[in-house]
């Protein structure tokens, strides 16, 4: 097992809940839920971010973070070729290869539902990110 250090944290706002159609409409027992990240249309991308910021708050629950940690033996970046990049010109780098933790779920202090995923990549990725 890999221990990894910690880089940074980030959350994740919860645009809204969606609630689809069934799949299959004969069984249809329940409904078809899932949570929507990224709330808004192909209009509201020529808005700037902070118009669409003050239309409407994001739900309160769940909340999700995503932690950033490193290691040197998760996958560096890889080039076009998808042979190794050069871990320090990032300009070769065309996919970051990233290792996703199983979500981890708790309640906060108020009962409202925190996901949490670890996400680890590569030491020289961070170490490009704080500029060394």
């Amino acid at each position: 097992m890999i221990t990894s250090e910690p880089s940074f944290s980030v959350r994740i706002y919860t645009a809204r809940k969606v609630t689809g159609p069934p799949k299959d409409k004969k069984k249809a027992t329940g409904s078809n839920e899932g949570l929507k990240l990224f709330d808004f249309n192909e209009s509201q991308i020529r808005e700037s971010f902070i118009d669409n910021d003050e239309k409407a708050d994001p739900i309160d629950e769940p909340k999700f973070y995503l932690n950033v940690l490193y290691h040197d033996n998760v996958l560096p970046p890889l080039n076009k070729g998808r042979d190794l990049a050069d871990p320090r010109n990032d300009r070769e780098w065309l996919i970051i290869p990233m290792v996703f933790s199983e979500p981890k779920e708790r309640k906060n202090l108020e009962g409202k539902l925190i996901i949490t995923y670890d996400c680890h990549v590569n030491a020289c990725v961070i170490a490009k990110m704080k500029g060394d």
